[in-house]
């Protein structure tokens, strides 16, 4: 299984689209009293009708691991459902759009192949649509920047963001909200040069690496990921060998997990002789305090595992 940026595009972009600024993985209902609790479903649009549309998560890959890299859900946030459930999304007269370059969008713009995230409630076992934001993945990769800050200017609004598709020039405005780890409520004033970030916003029409953001995030330095072949397990902390030698890997309380065909995942799940992708953030004594933890299943013999990326993610 690759493991890839697509569903973090997907998800702060739909985030953006929708106004949500909480957003809860929510799946399946658990019971009567959870069945009218809002939640949000996401995935790719696999069939319209007249009623509504279905969803399927498992089309994404992965879910928005560095995301809840970024941000640990409160507890209760997160309803677990096998990754590979479809979702039947029901739309209602009051059922309200957000589709990036569409006016006034209905059911009809809804298209099989776009990635939706949906606002809404359960009953009985079909999901009710209060809030549809939805794009095609051209649509998402043109709203979205990822690189590192080379220039900041408060007095005009504005930061330069060094990408691989060159320097882009980033204009906020009152409504442009930031997430910075660590920081309660804050601003331009707290983006820093260096950082990196990930940008969510619309691009300029007339000028060329130009645009406004609606949502700025800042990724923690320490934010480390890679993949490799678990060789032991010592209570919560695991050895994982690497292309670039073993890691020690801690698990918490915090920590969440993935995996396909497997509900509600956890550590008890994870073997040796695994293969595994780790989101963390690596403390002073070089270990990894994993965000999120992939289980990718038993690695065939002679298989080496991928070398872990660096220890700020790449642009």
């Amino acid at each position: 299984m690759n493991w890839r940026t697509r569903t973090l595009i997907v998800v702060l972009t739909l985030a953006m689209v929708l106004g949500s600024a909480s957003l809860a993985f929510a799946q399946g209902p658990t019971g009567a009293a959870d069945s009218a609790r809002a939640a949000v479903v996401r995935g790719e649009v696999t069939a319209v009708n007249d009623d509504g549309f279905t969803l399927a998560p498992g089309a994404l890959r992965t879910l928005a691991l560095r995301t809840l890299a970024l941000r640990t859900p409160a507890p209760g946030a997160l309803r677990k459902t096998p990754h590979s459930q479809e979702v039947t999304v029901v739309v209602t007269d009051d059922t309200r759009y957000r589709i990036p370059g569409v006016e006034n969008p209905t059911l009809a713009d809804v298209q099989v192949g776009m990635f939706a995230l949906v606002r809404g409630t359960w009953e009985d076992g079909v999901f009710v649509a209060q809030g549809v934001g939805a794009a095609s993945l051209d649509e998402i990769r043109r709203r979205i920047i990822q690189g590192e800050v080379t220039a900041v200017a408060l007095d005009s609004g504005t930061l330069a963001v060094d990408t691989r598709r060159g320097e882009w020039t980033v204009h906020t405005t009152d409504d442009t909200r930031y997430r910075i780890p660590g920081v309660e409520n804050p601003t331009l004033a707290d983006v820093q040069v260096g950082d990196r970030v990930i940008v969510a916003g619309k691009p300029d029409e007339d000028s060329d690496n130009t645009g406004t953001a609606r949502l700025i995030a800042v990724l923690p330095k320490n934010l480390v990921k890679g993949r490799g072949q678990v060789t032991a397990i010592e209570g919560s902390t695991l050895t994982v060998e690497t292309r670039r030698g073993p890691y020690t890997v801690v698990a918490d309380e915090g920590t969440r997990y993935r995996a396909r065909d497997i509900e509600d995942p956890s550590l008890a799940d994870v073997q040796v002789g695994d293969a595994i992708f780790v989101i963390g953030l690596e403390q002073d004594d070089g270990t990894i305090l994993a965000k999120v933890i992939g289980i990718l299943g038993q690695m065939a013999p002679g298989v080496r595992p991928d070398r872990p990326d660096d220890a700020t993610v790449a642009p």
